[in-house]
């Protein structure tokens, strides 16, 4: 019995993590930015909550005049019969009308379980992605105050680009063992041409926990003169330990499998390599899923780089150029506990675009924030310890886009001080095809 009971346990896992991914469309996520998003939180300025329902309830957030669609909600507190509404487009009968308590746990539509976390699953906090659409204005309120709150709203997102043609039939390929010495690299495999890898598995052989921290991912696109994505596989997947599952939507590590999901779209070509930087020799295969589609010209690059610093004022990305930011895993020396009363700043041109209420709320978490590991849609703790952690911090559903720079720092609470680690994710624009040298030039200049 005990037996079965695993295996249904382990189905229904599955399922509603498949059933998880419709919330973000992959597809969509290396195409330039158009939307904008917009955060409202209990700290936000008066002015943002306006709008309050006839019968007395309080208003948490209005958009008007706006295309949109409910990206995100975070609550922390309230009474579990307090009663939650969204309205739309003008109509008085609201989108949804659930109580906390109910509507976070039982995950009736459209608070649907795997979309839907209560605190239970959240660390404290209740989060939902639900995936709901309005044309012209959004109204949601509340039937008594909660602690604190975040919500997140994508405008003017035009709508050709919320429903694409599906991806072109993708082929998988076996790519071969390879044995990586000390101090060495070793291609995993190259692509020509055009196309997007919407997959890649990696399958150690010979290999221990501490090879994560030693091994880097490498990938190149277009003939680049640098990897666009370099990045030990302990920033990458977010954890110190193989034997651990990750059931993320952009990572998973199952079964001695490390899977990177995020498309990586390529005109000019595509290497993959890994580097052994670590004192023992590393073995492992590889597979990988391509589609080979014709790009948008309005398709970017994949870029994953590592940082690492110290202090009370830890940057976590610092980009030139235009492309929209995904978000960052990090492994801190400091337990989670010490840093949830921080924020996360993300600063797109120049301009606010995030501040998060805490580090705990930019991690999806609640009042007991770095107790235990969880996890919801590509945000949470991988690992949690006395006195470190490590964490994920994606938001696949509404990346911040920027035109000419941006910056994300986690600013610590006074009095605390970390070294803390990981990777930057992002999609920049792609570098211009290099020049083609004149007929008969030579390389000797005149």
């Amino acid at each position: 019995m005990p037996a079965v009971s695993f295996a249904l346990s382990s189905l229904l896992a599955v399922a509603g993590f498949c059933q998880a991914e419709s919330v973000v469309d992959f597809a969509r996520l290396p195409l330039e930015r158009v939307g904008r998003v917009r955060v409202i939180t209990s700290q936000s300025p008066e002015a943002d909550r306006t709008f309050a329902e006839k019968e007395g309830t309080l208003a948490l957030t209005r958009s008007v005049g706006h295309r949109g669609r409910l990206a995100r909600l975070w609550l922390v507190g309230g009474h579990p019969r307090a009663k939650l509404r969204a309205y739309f487009d003008g109509s008085i009968v609201p989108a949804f009308a659930e109580r906390l308590a109910i509507g976070f746990e039982d995950g009736r539509p459209p608070l649907l379980s795997f979309w839907t976390f209560g605190p239970d699953r959240a660390a404290g906090a209740r989060v939902s992605y639900p995936p709901l659409s309005y044309r012209s204005e959004a109204n949601v309120t509340i039937s008594s105050a909660v602690t604190a709150y975040e919500i997140e709203l994508v405008e003017d997102e035009p709508t050709e680009q919320a429903s694409l043609p599906p991806l072109a039939q993708s082929a998988s390929f076996d790519l071969p063992s390879v044995e990586i010495p000390p101090g060495e690299a070793r291609p995993l495999g190259e692509a020509d041409g055009e196309g997007t890898v919407e997959l890649l598995t990696l399958i150690p052989e010979v290999f221990t926990d501490g090879d994560l921290a030693t091994s880097r991912l490498r990938i190149t696109f277009d003939g680049a003169a640098s990897p666009q994505i370099d990045a030990s596989l302990e920033h990458l997947f977010a954890r110190t330990k193989l034997s651990v599952p990750l059931e993320g939507l952009a990572v998973r590590v199952a079964e001695a499998e490390l899977q990177l999901r995020l498309p990586m779209p390529f005109a000019r070509g595509c290497r993959v390599e890994l580097r052994n930087d670590g004192a023992r020799t590393v073995k492992l295969r590889a597979t990988a899923d391509v589609s080979r589609g014709s790009l948008t010209p309005q398709s970017l690059r994949l870029s994953i780089r590592e940082w690492k610093s110290s202090g009370s004022a830890i940057p976590l990305a610092q980009v030139r150029g235009g492309g929209h930011w995904l978000g960052f895993t990090c492994r801190s020396n400091t337990g989670a506990s010490a840093i949830a009363s921080g924020h996360l700043v993300v600063e797109a041109d120049g301009a606010v675009a995030y501040r998060s209420i805490s580090m705990a709320s930019a991690f999806d978490g609640g009042e007991t924030f770095g107790k235990n590991p969880y996890l919801t849609i590509g945000v949470g703790l991988t690992e949690v310890e006395e006195s470190s952690f490590h964490g994920l911090c994606l938001r696949l559903t509404r990346p911040i886009r920027y035109q000419q720079s941006l910056r994300a720092a986690a600013m610590l609470p006074s009095g605390v001080s970390a070294e803390m680690s990981g990777a930057s994710f992002g999609y920049e624009r792609a570098a211009p095809a290099p020049k083609a040298a004149p007929v008969g030039a030579s390389g000797t200049s005149r």
